[in-house]
């Protein structure tokens, strides 16, 4: 029978010790991706408060669980690069961001989403090195699969499959689809991530099966009325398909530079003359997201350098700083700021900002248009993925979350990047994790 991926050709099997690694990490994996997806409370009619600065007992459990099980069971006393897993310039992010605490006031709710954001960046990275490349394609696509059927049943049968109230002064949302998950703007991102998972980087994918799940995924995608997913797939496919095909002289690569910098230049230059927009000061503008923008660059204006600290703005009880801003449903009912550039600046201040950028963005996917060597279809899949969220984030916020569905598969895929360039990883003792063609050998 056809399997997703190519099966490994060795000529011998894995330890045991591996074979339990690989099945730990697999449900690890899995389960952490569905869990984090799929909303149960909202299926059963919950609603939370958006100044709640609690938090989720049942996420923190769940997410402490799966970590303490994947450190248990696949650590490695003789490798203590591969337990650490993160990469030590997101360690340095990291660091800077527990920095910015020091300032904040409401220091015990941003540690403690520091330490689950990082928590849910170190399991991620160590399943991926742990199961390699290929396998992890294939445990995602079946989790995307599994997403697309809950998502369906939950429209059919569920009474909040289908959103029924309007959020704000917009009525965009009424009628939209979320299936099993949080919101439309939560569904529409996955939706997107499916078709990117599925178009690129096929490998020996049955066609019957790769064209019933995009059929079934972009129908879906159509009835999230997700504006901000469709066109960031859109040009996430582009990009992807064009990656392949690119070769970059060193002449060009200065161009890139400059243009990033002059991109740079443009976004702080909005900050500070925001005039221009007060045009666009309309309930409608943007379904209603201006409103909140303006109101993010009036902070950015008086707490550049800083910010209010990591995860110390939205959802903070009556210390969040949005509620001495503005007034209405923006103040009262918004849960973050709809811009993930934006809500960092207003976090960790411009330093920390222009950090994150480069670290998750910028310089991986500038690795990827450097990467002639790579595969081209494992090149297409990453690259697309990273200017999904690039363009996703100039409209939702999903950086530096951990359990946020665009910075979930953007750990994924900066741990897929030397997996898929055949570079040494954190992974198994003596040889690489799977990668794109090569057979996979364990050692003792």
């Amino acid at each position: 029978m056809t399997s997703m991926i190519d099966r490994p050709r060795a000529s011998f099997a894995a330890p045991i010790k591996d074979f339990w690694r690989l099945r730990w990490a697999a449900f690890c994996l899995s389960a952490f991706l569905l869990f984090e997806m799929i909303d149960m409370n909202g299926l059963m009619g919950g609603v939370g408060d958006p100044h709640a600065g609690d938090g989720n007992s049942v996420n923190q459990i769940v997410v402490i669980g799966l970590t303490g099980m994947m450190a248990l069971c696949c650590w490695r006393p003789s490798r203590m690069d591969a337990n650490l897993a993160i990469p030590w310039p997101l360690l340095g992010m990291f660091a800077y961001c527990l920095f910015t605490l020091l300032w904040s006031d409401v220091p015990l709710i941003g540690f403690r989403r520091l330490v689950l954001a990082v928590m849910s960046m170190w399991l991620l990275f160590r399943c991926v090195n742990e199961l390699g490349y290929g396998r992890t394609l294939l445990f995602i696509r079946w989790v995307f699969i599994a997403l697309l059927a809950a998502n369906y049943l939950a429209v059919m049968f569920s009474p909040h499959g289908i959103h029924g109230y309007v959020f704000g002064d917009a009525s965009t949302e009424a009628g939209s689809w979320r299936g099993a998950m949080i919101h439309k703007n939560i569904a529409g991102p996955a939706c997107a991530l499916t078709v990117m998972f599925f178009i690129f980087d096929r490998r020996t994918m049955p066609v019957m099966l790769r064209n019933a799940v995009l059929g079934a995924v972009v129908v879906f995608l159509w009835f999230t009325q997700s504006k901000s997913s469709m066109s960031s797939l859109a040009i996430a496919l582009l990009a992807g398909y064009c990656v392949r095909f690119l070769r970059i002289s060193k002449g060009s690569q200065t161009m890139i530079y400059v243009g990033l910098a002059i991109a740079l230049l443009l976004a702080i230059g909005g900050v500070f003359y925001s005039d221009a927009l007060e045009q666009l000061d309309d309930p409608n503008a943007f379904t209603g997201r201006m409103q909140i923008w303006l109101a993010l660059i009036l902070y950015t204006k008086q707490h550049l350098w800083t910010g209010a600290g990591f995860a110390s703005f939205w959802q903070v009880g009556t210390a969040s700083p949005i509620l001495h801003l503005t007034r209405g449903w923006v103040a009262e009912e918004a849960p973050a700021g709809h811009n993930g550039y934006l809500d960092l600046l207003v976090t960790i201040g411009l330093p920390g900002t222009i950090l994150a950028v480069l670290l998750l963005l910028l310089l991986p996917a500038q690795r990827l248009m450097l990467a002639e060597k790579m595969p081209p279809e494992s090149r297409s899949l990453l690259f697309a993925v990273i200017v999904f969220c690039i363009c996703n984030n100039f409209a939702e916020s999903e950086l530096i979350g951990g359990m946020l569905i665009d910075q979930m598969f953007l750990s994924i895929v900066l741990a897929l990047i030397p997996l898929a360039m055949g570079e040494p990883t954190v992974g198994r003792k003596g040889t690489r994790l799977l990668t794109y063609a090569g057979p996979q050998r364990h050692r003792t």
